[in-house]
Protein backbone atom coordinates (compact mmCIF):
# COMPACT_ATOMS: atom_id res chain seq x y z
CA UNK A 1 0.00 0.00 0.00
CA UNK A 2 1.67 3.32 -1.03
CA UNK A 3 2.07 6.19 1.32
CA UNK A 4 0.80 9.24 0.98
CA UNK A 5 2.52 12.46 2.43
CA UNK A 6 1.16 15.68 3.62
CA UNK A 7 2.85 18.48 0.99
CA UNK A 8 3.77 20.38 3.55
CA UNK A 9 5.44 17.31 5.13
CA UNK A 10 7.28 16.83 1.74
CA UNK A 11 7.96 20.37 1.42
CA UNK A 12 10.31 20.28 4.79
CA UNK A 13 11.52 16.88 3.83
CA UNK A 14 12.65 18.34 0.35
CA UNK A 15 14.12 21.04 1.83
CA UNK A 16 16.11 18.79 3.76
CA UNK A 17 17.29 17.23 0.98
CA UNK A 18 15.30 14.06 1.53
CA UNK A 19 12.49 12.56 -0.84
CA UNK A 20 10.89 9.41 -0.20
CA UNK A 21 8.80 7.53 -2.65
CA UNK A 22 5.40 6.22 -2.05
CA UNK A 23 6.77 3.24 -1.06
CA UNK A 24 8.86 4.57 1.38
CA UNK A 25 7.78 4.20 5.15
CA UNK A 26 7.46 7.48 7.27
CA UNK A 27 9.01 5.46 10.45
CA UNK A 28 12.32 4.54 8.52
CA UNK A 29 12.20 8.89 7.22
CA UNK A 30 11.78 10.01 10.94
CA UNK A 31 14.85 7.93 11.55
CA UNK A 32 16.92 9.17 8.50
CA UNK A 33 16.21 12.40 9.66
CA UNK A 34 16.53 12.64 12.95
CA UNK A 35 19.81 10.78 12.49
CA UNK A 36 20.96 13.84 10.61
CA UNK A 37 19.97 15.83 12.97
CA UNK A 38 22.11 14.82 15.26
CA UNK A 39 24.68 14.63 13.07
CA UNK A 40 24.66 18.06 12.05
CA UNK A 41 24.51 18.98 15.57
CA UNK A 42 27.62 16.67 16.68
CA UNK A 43 29.40 18.73 13.19
CA UNK A 44 28.72 21.92 14.36
CA UNK A 45 30.28 21.21 17.83
CA UNK A 46 33.30 19.98 16.10
CA UNK A 47 33.27 23.13 14.13
CA UNK A 48 33.15 25.04 17.15
CA UNK A 49 35.84 23.24 19.07
CA UNK A 50 37.92 24.18 15.84
CA UNK A 51 37.45 27.11 16.21
CA UNK A 52 35.70 27.82 12.72
CA UNK A 53 33.34 30.46 14.41
CA UNK A 54 32.68 32.23 17.59
CA UNK A 55 30.68 30.53 20.69
CA UNK A 56 28.35 33.35 20.30
CA UNK A 57 27.63 32.37 16.47
CA UNK A 58 27.25 29.00 17.18
CA UNK A 59 24.42 29.29 19.49
CA UNK A 60 22.67 30.91 16.77
CA UNK A 61 23.51 28.25 14.13
CA UNK A 62 22.26 25.91 16.43
CA UNK A 63 18.69 27.46 17.21
CA UNK A 64 18.67 27.78 12.95
CA UNK A 65 19.64 24.12 12.84
CA UNK A 66 16.68 23.00 15.49
CA UNK A 67 13.97 24.96 13.28
CA UNK A 68 14.92 23.41 10.49
CA UNK A 69 14.72 20.21 11.54
CA UNK A 70 11.51 20.97 13.29
CA UNK A 71 9.73 18.54 11.37
CA UNK A 72 11.06 15.31 13.85
CA UNK A 73 9.27 17.04 16.81
CA UNK A 74 5.75 16.56 14.47
CA UNK A 75 3.88 12.96 13.78
CA UNK A 76 2.13 12.58 10.79
CA UNK A 77 -0.18 9.94 10.85
CA UNK A 78 1.82 6.70 10.78
CA UNK A 79 5.19 8.02 10.84
CA UNK A 80 6.09 6.60 14.24
CA UNK A 81 5.84 3.18 16.10
CA UNK A 82 3.51 3.76 19.26
CA UNK A 83 6.08 1.00 21.03
CA UNK A 84 7.67 2.15 24.18
CA UNK A 85 11.24 1.38 23.49
CA UNK A 86 14.75 1.27 25.68
CA UNK A 87 17.91 2.11 23.36
CA UNK A 88 21.36 2.41 23.73
CA UNK A 89 22.79 5.71 25.53
CA UNK A 90 23.52 8.40 21.71
CA UNK A 91 26.42 10.52 22.76
CA UNK A 92 23.76 13.52 21.26
CA UNK A 93 21.58 13.92 23.62
CA UNK A 94 23.68 16.33 25.18
CA UNK A 95 23.16 18.30 22.12
CA UNK A 96 19.91 18.02 21.42
CA UNK A 97 19.27 19.31 24.65
CA UNK A 98 21.59 22.04 24.00
CA UNK A 99 19.54 22.77 21.16
CA UNK A 100 16.08 22.79 23.00
CA UNK A 101 17.46 25.05 25.77
CA UNK A 102 18.57 27.23 23.76
CA UNK A 103 14.95 27.92 21.94
CA UNK A 104 13.67 27.95 25.23
CA UNK A 105 15.31 30.48 26.72
CA UNK A 106 14.96 32.61 23.72
CA UNK A 107 10.92 32.43 24.44
CA UNK A 108 11.37 32.60 27.68
CA UNK A 109 13.74 35.18 28.80
CA UNK A 110 14.04 36.08 32.04
CA UNK A 111 11.40 33.92 33.40
CA UNK A 112 13.59 30.51 33.02
CA UNK A 113 15.91 31.12 35.79
CA UNK A 114 18.17 27.69 35.58
CA UNK A 115 16.94 25.30 32.69
CA UNK A 116 18.70 21.63 33.35
CA UNK A 117 18.88 18.16 31.34
CA UNK A 118 17.96 15.31 33.63
CA UNK A 119 16.74 12.30 33.35
CA UNK A 120 18.33 8.85 31.59
CA UNK A 121 18.99 10.91 28.62
CA UNK A 122 21.38 13.23 30.72
CA UNK A 123 23.43 10.26 32.36
CA UNK A 124 26.18 9.26 30.62
CA UNK A 125 26.13 5.65 29.35
CA UNK A 126 22.90 5.37 30.54
CA UNK A 127 20.13 3.65 28.26
CA UNK A 128 16.82 5.35 27.75
CA UNK A 129 13.90 6.16 26.02
CA UNK A 130 14.70 8.55 23.39
CA UNK A 131 12.67 11.17 25.22
CA UNK A 132 14.69 14.67 26.34
CA UNK A 133 13.73 15.59 29.93
CA UNK A 134 14.38 19.26 30.57
CA UNK A 135 13.60 20.85 33.88
CA UNK A 136 13.42 24.88 34.13
CA UNK A 137 13.42 26.85 36.98
CA UNK A 138 11.07 30.00 37.83
CA UNK A 139 10.67 32.12 40.04
CA UNK A 140 6.97 31.40 40.72
CA UNK A 141 4.23 28.63 39.29
CA UNK A 142 1.81 30.92 39.00
CA UNK A 143 -0.02 32.10 36.84
CA UNK A 144 1.27 29.55 34.99
CA UNK A 145 0.05 30.97 31.25
CA UNK A 146 3.01 33.10 31.99
CA UNK A 147 5.38 30.32 30.76
CA UNK A 148 3.06 28.10 29.18
CA UNK A 149 2.07 30.27 26.13
CA UNK A 150 5.27 30.94 25.16
CA UNK A 151 5.93 27.13 25.85
CA UNK A 152 2.75 26.09 23.33
CA UNK A 153 4.76 28.49 20.73
CA UNK A 154 7.44 26.02 20.64
CA UNK A 155 4.86 23.02 20.53
CA UNK A 156 4.71 22.05 23.77
CA UNK A 157 1.29 20.87 25.58
CA UNK A 158 0.64 21.62 28.86
CA UNK A 159 -0.88 18.24 30.80
CA UNK A 160 -3.20 19.85 33.93
CA UNK A 161 -3.18 17.45 36.72
CA UNK A 162 -2.70 17.97 40.92
CA UNK A 163 1.49 18.50 40.02
CA UNK A 164 0.43 21.54 38.69
CA UNK A 165 1.25 22.89 41.93
CA UNK A 166 4.52 21.86 42.66
CA UNK A 167 5.70 20.61 38.56
CA UNK A 168 3.46 21.70 35.84
CA UNK A 169 4.23 19.35 32.58
CA UNK A 170 4.61 19.41 29.07
CA UNK A 171 5.70 17.74 26.16
CA UNK A 172 6.13 17.41 22.67
CA UNK A 173 4.80 16.66 20.18
CA UNK A 174 0.73 16.77 20.99
CA UNK A 175 0.79 12.55 20.50
CA UNK A 176 2.64 9.57 21.94
CA UNK A 177 5.82 8.66 20.85
CA UNK A 178 7.10 12.20 22.75
CA UNK A 179 10.95 13.43 21.94
CA UNK A 180 10.45 16.40 24.53
CA UNK A 181 9.35 16.69 28.03
CA UNK A 182 8.98 19.66 30.17
CA UNK A 183 8.76 19.89 33.78
CA UNK A 184 8.73 23.50 35.51
CA UNK A 185 9.63 24.11 39.19
CA UNK A 186 10.03 26.65 41.68
CA UNK A 187 14.15 27.91 41.50
CA UNK A 188 15.71 26.47 44.78
CA UNK A 189 12.72 24.34 45.74
CA UNK A 190 12.09 20.79 47.26
CA UNK A 191 11.26 19.67 43.28
CA UNK A 192 14.18 21.02 41.52
CA UNK A 193 16.72 19.26 44.26
CA UNK A 194 14.87 16.15 44.13
CA UNK A 195 15.29 15.71 40.17
CA UNK A 196 18.97 17.21 40.38
CA UNK A 197 20.10 14.93 43.19
CA UNK A 198 18.81 11.83 41.42
CA UNK A 199 20.50 12.65 38.24
CA UNK A 200 23.64 13.96 39.88
CA UNK A 201 23.73 10.58 41.86
CA UNK A 202 23.47 8.53 39.01
CA UNK A 203 26.22 9.85 37.20
CA UNK A 204 28.35 9.32 40.35
CA UNK A 205 27.09 5.91 40.97
CA UNK A 206 27.46 3.72 37.89
CA UNK A 207 26.25 0.53 40.16
CA UNK A 208 22.96 1.98 40.65
CA UNK A 209 22.92 3.10 37.25
CA UNK A 210 22.78 0.13 35.44
CA UNK A 211 20.79 -1.12 38.52
CA UNK A 212 17.97 1.91 37.13
CA UNK A 213 18.30 0.73 33.92
CA UNK A 214 17.58 -3.16 34.13
CA UNK A 215 14.34 -1.97 36.22
CA UNK A 216 13.45 0.22 32.88
CA UNK A 217 13.96 -2.90 30.34
CA UNK A 218 11.90 -5.06 31.93
CA UNK A 219 9.36 -2.86 32.54
CA UNK A 220 9.28 -1.42 29.17
CA UNK A 221 9.22 -5.09 28.13
CA UNK A 222 5.79 -5.39 30.42
CA UNK A 223 3.69 -1.95 29.14
CA UNK A 224 3.71 -1.20 25.19
CA UNK A 225 3.34 2.61 25.84
CA UNK A 226 0.31 2.17 23.29
CA UNK A 227 -2.15 4.14 25.95
CA UNK A 228 -1.62 6.57 28.58
CA UNK A 229 -2.73 3.41 30.94
CA UNK A 230 0.60 1.21 30.07
CA UNK A 231 3.20 4.49 30.03
CA UNK A 232 1.63 5.39 33.66
CA UNK A 233 2.37 2.08 35.11
CA UNK A 234 5.83 2.08 33.27
CA UNK A 235 6.28 5.29 35.38
CA UNK A 236 4.84 3.67 38.58
CA UNK A 237 6.56 1.09 38.27
CA UNK A 238 10.30 3.42 38.74
CA UNK A 239 8.82 4.92 41.72
CA UNK A 240 10.28 2.63 44.07
CA UNK A 241 13.69 2.69 42.77
CA UNK A 242 13.74 6.50 41.95
CA UNK A 243 12.09 7.79 45.68
CA UNK A 244 14.63 5.24 47.05
CA UNK A 245 17.98 6.83 45.13
CA UNK A 246 16.79 10.55 45.89
CA UNK A 247 16.35 9.74 49.64
CA UNK A 248 20.35 8.49 49.60
CA UNK A 249 21.33 11.22 47.84
CA UNK A 250 19.61 13.99 49.67
CA UNK A 251 21.39 12.43 52.68
CA UNK A 252 24.89 12.20 50.86
CA UNK A 253 24.65 15.93 49.98
CA UNK A 254 23.12 15.83 46.33
CA UNK A 255 22.86 17.80 44.53
CA UNK A 256 26.36 18.73 43.21
CA UNK A 257 25.63 21.70 41.39
CA UNK A 258 24.08 24.85 43.84
CA UNK A 259 20.22 25.71 43.57
CA UNK A 260 21.04 28.68 42.19
CA UNK A 261 23.39 28.09 39.52
CA UNK A 262 22.63 25.67 36.17
CA UNK A 263 25.26 23.37 35.01
CA UNK A 264 23.62 23.09 31.60
CA UNK A 265 22.82 26.91 30.47
CA UNK A 266 23.61 30.46 31.48
CA UNK A 267 22.69 33.26 29.70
Amino acid sequence: MPFSYRPDVLAVLWSLGVQPTGSTRPELVHEFVSDLYRYELRRLRDRLLQHEFPKTEYYGRVLELRRRYQIISTKPAGWLSRGLEIVAYDPAWPSVFEAEALAIREALGPLALRIDHHGSTSIPGLAAKPVVDIQISVGALQPLPEYGDPLSKLGYIHVPHPDDSCCPFFHRPASWPHTHHVHVVELGGAEESKTLAFRDYLREHRDEAREYQRLKEALARRFSAGTTADREAYAQGKSGFVERIVALALRDGYPRTHPAESDDTRR
